[in-house]
């Protein structure tokens, strides 16, 4: 998987804008990227790709000795919606690692079925969780995964793109033609653009995305349609 900071320098070098002094602003391209992955990742007819959510219904196995999992996806900690066990569907409410911490210090030795969980990011960058009570015995929990990607601003480390490499192409594709279209005719002339191009990307972009989404209804139907596993395998494709 790329880097938001990757696909913005690739739609950059689309838009034969990548010396020195570039005609189209850093800010003004990482808002594009904003707008066109949420339009990739949603429901639009022509470039959406309808990820929305999904559960991982087995994201971690509770036992009776740990305090704290992790969740065997990259998946940043914004993009984790909610908790729950699986057997019964009941909700596991999500506090700060701080209340987490808090409540742990005040009966370390509590055990039973866990009412409250924190998210905190792990060395490996993928995402700890931890709950209160301690476990009392086996249970499986599954999480809620936002598939939709992180906002860039720009100023923090760039979030991972959750999209398959032919979606990402699409992604560049999108972010060159919306930048291209929001530039005034001056500087789509120095950068020796036309219409024809940008309209060549849009519908190379449209094209990938319609081949995404059958290959997204076919991993759906092999790793089945409500497990993030096919997100995952999608992903890394």
């Amino acid at each position: 998987m790329a880097t938001a900071d990757a696909i913005v320098t690739a739609a950059r070098v689309r838009l034969h804008d990548s010396t020195a002094t570039y005609a189209i602003a850093d800010t003004e391209l990482i808002a594009h990227y904003d707008d066109q992955a949420q339009l990739l990742a949603g429901s639009d007819p022509d470039f959406g790709l309808g990820l929305g959510h999904a559960w991982d219904t087995d994201a971690v196995t509770l036992d009776a000795s740990n305090w704290d999992y992790e969740l065997p996806t990259a998946a940043d900690i914004e993009k984790v919606l909610a908790v729950r066990f699986v057997t019964d569907r009941v909700t596991i409410g999500k506090v700060s690692k701080a209340v987490l911490e808090s409540l742990r210090q005040g009966d370390e030795k509590a055990t039973g079925r866990p009412t409250v969980c924190a998210l905190w990011p792990a060395a490996d960058w993928h995402v700890q969780i931890g709950f209160y009570p301690q476990p009392a015995q086996a249970e499986v929990v599954e999480a809620d995964l936002s598939l939709m990607p992180v906002i860039y601003t720009g100023a923090q480390s760039a979030p991972t793109v959750p999209f398959s490499a032919a979606a990402r192409q699409a992604l560049v594709l999108m972010i060159a033609a919306a930048a291209a279209n929001a530039a005034g005719e001056e500087t789509v002339r120095q950068l020796n653009l036309d219409k024809n191009s940008i309209a060549g990307w849009l519908a190379t972009a449209k094209r990938l995305v319609a081949d995404e989404r059958g290959r997204i209804i076919r991993l759906k139907r092999t790793n089945g349609c409500y497990n993030y596993g096919w997100a995952e395998t999608w992903y890394q494709t």
